[in-house]
């Protein structure tokens, strides 16, 4: 199994869209860009056209089989 690492450095542009760019490591010296992705809602997803669709994957696999791991970083409280 090969281990991607990625960084996600996202701003927040609406409730339901975000922009993120990705990142192979933390350090900004060592990193390199390997990709931007968009958050959207469902409900932004189902408005797009079928053929738009393609190009878009869920998260709640990687989320739910432990394949994303998240690190705050002191983000959020560990109390």
């Amino acid at each position: 199994m090969t281990i991607l690492e990625s960084h996600h450095f996202c701003s927040h542009r609406w409730k339901d869209f975000h922009q993120c760019v990705i990142y192979d490591f933390d350090a900004p010296a060592d990193a390199r860009l390997i990709g931007i992705e968009y958050i959207v809602s469902e409900q932004i997803f189902k408005s797009l056209p079928e053929e738009e669709k393609k190009y878009w994957h869920s998260h709640k696999h990687e989320m739910e089989s432990g394949i994303l791991c998240l690190e705050t970083k002191g983000v959020v409280p560990s109390t």
